[in-house]
């Protein structure tokens, strides 16, 4: 694990990382957010508890804000400067400098387009 510096995490916030996870510098974490690199097979029919655990790397690049109790899944990188608006739930990687809401985050525009507030 390596945290980059001027890193920011608000309460109630949860970071498991049995993988590879990458935090960059200035990256700011809301409240309720989750970031695991874990996450269950469930290629089979076998009792669930006793499929193995996958690990993914996560990577969060430079200047990066995830907005309160979004989710970032294994597997993800979000790009230098994205913004994750509230409740998201990133399943694919980032474009740099986008902005991306909702479960599955999409892009909705990029940092310096406009004038937006994200809450």
């Amino acid at each position: 694990m390596r945290i980059g510096d001027f890193f920011a995490i608000n309460h109630n916030s949860s970071i498991t990382f049995n993988g590879d996870l990458d935090i960059g510098n200035y990256v700011m974490i809301g409240p309720g957010v989750t970031i695991t690199t874990s996450g269950h097979s469930f290629n089979n029919k076998e009792i669930m508890r006793f499929q193995k655990d996958t690990y993914k790397k996560i990577v969060i690049e430079d200047d990066v804000w995830i907005g309160a109790n979004a989710v970032i899944l294994p597997g993800v990188t979000i790009a230098k400067g994205t913004v994750v608006g509230a409740g998201s739930v990133v399943t694919k990687n980032t474009e740099p400098y986008s902005i991306v809401v909702g479960n599955h985050a999409k892009v909705i525009g990029y940092r310096g387009e406009t004038e937006q507030c994200i809450s």
